[in-house]
């Protein structure tokens, strides 16, 4: 148990301030570039990555749903607990990176409503779409 703990610790990156979904190793290739600046308007996939890079929901996904149980690992302690700080930065970069990427965000911003639309990463494509700010209809 402490060697798990020891690798998803190393998800942490305190250069970007960001949780990473992956680790980089050099035969893997990024699926996306998953960088704050892939949410840039008219980011294409020669738009230079600005970090934070693989910026991922499914880190707050992983955060809220992989909380020790009844049973088999109950002793375990959540490394990346969802208010750990470390997981409110990656949350922040999240929002930051892809709330102008839904025009619901600004509608409801301009009506009062709290809160954030997000998607599963900036840049996310889906059917080979690259989703652009300016064209967040195919939402």
């Amino acid at each position: 148990v402490p060697m798990l703990s020891h690798l998803v610790e190393q998800h942490w990156n305190a250069t970007s301030g960001v949780i990473g979904e992956t680790n980089s190793r050099p035969w893997f290739n990024l699926v996306g570039p998953k960088c704050l600046s892939s949410s840039d308007e008219g980011a294409n996939v020669s738009t230079v990555r600005t970090a934070p890079c693989d910026l991922d929901v499914a880190i707050l996904l992983g955060s809220l749903y992989a909380r020790p149980g009844h049973g088999l690992g109950s002793d375990v302690q959540a490394v990346f607990s969802p208010h750990d700080s470390r997981t409110l930065a990656t949350a922040y970069h999240l929002v930051e990176s892809m709330a102008q990427a839904y025009e619901v965000n600004s509608i409801d911003d301009h009506a009062g409503l709290p809160g954030v639309l997000i998607g599963r990463y900036p840049g996310d494509e889906y059917s080979g779409v690259i989703m652009d700010p300016a064209d967040s209809n195919d939402v």
